[in-house]
């Protein structure tokens, strides 16, 4: 499963909050350049991921790639190519079981987790919009660029960007 990192930093940030053992006392401001310099949980999220992308491309009979975004637009479409890469068979009865059974709300209803006072959060894509000032969005979109230089395209063009 990979993210947009945008998206990535909000949902780390909430997580880390969240986790009643790591008392964390961390402004959104500092982490998000704690993000950018990729001193966070993986470290750097474009090495991470590309070294991920990387080992996907060495073995392909034993990983598959789905951007979360692709999931939540075409969820259909995403769990007959998981099914397919698992050679599962499924029917339209089995997908609507299985959407009905990983939506937000029953997640959050099943997934307890005794540190965290809530795991599942909001599990839509475009959340950072709403933890962005407008200088941070430039920022972002400048490291972005940066890191456009440093790794695979194909790890852009999988995230939308």
């Amino acid at each position: 499963m990979l993210r947009n990192p945008r998206d990535v930093l909000v949902s780390l940030y909430h997580f880390n909050k969240k986790d009643q053992t790591l008392k964390f006392d961390i402004d959104f401001d500092t982490f998000f350049e704690m993000f950018l310099e990729g001193c966070v949980m993986n470290g750097n999220w474009f090495a991470y991921n590309d070294e991920w992308l990387n080992f996907c491309k060495s073995n392909p009979e034993r990983t598959l790639i789905i951007p979360y975004e692709h999931l939540l637009t075409d969820f259909e479409t995403k769990v007959r190519e998981l099914a397919l890469f698992l050679n599962i068979e499924v029917t339209d009865e089995i997908i609507g079981n299985i959407k009905k059974e990983t939506n937000v709300q029953k997640m959050k209803q099943t997934t307890v987790l005794p540190a965290l006072d809530e795991f599942v959060r909001k599990g839509i894509s475009g959340d950072w919009k709403n933890h962005f000032s407008g200088d941070q969005a430039a920022k972002f979109d400048k490291w972005v660029d940066e890191n456009k230089k440093k790794y695979s395209k194909e790890l852009f063009d999988l995230i939308g960007e």
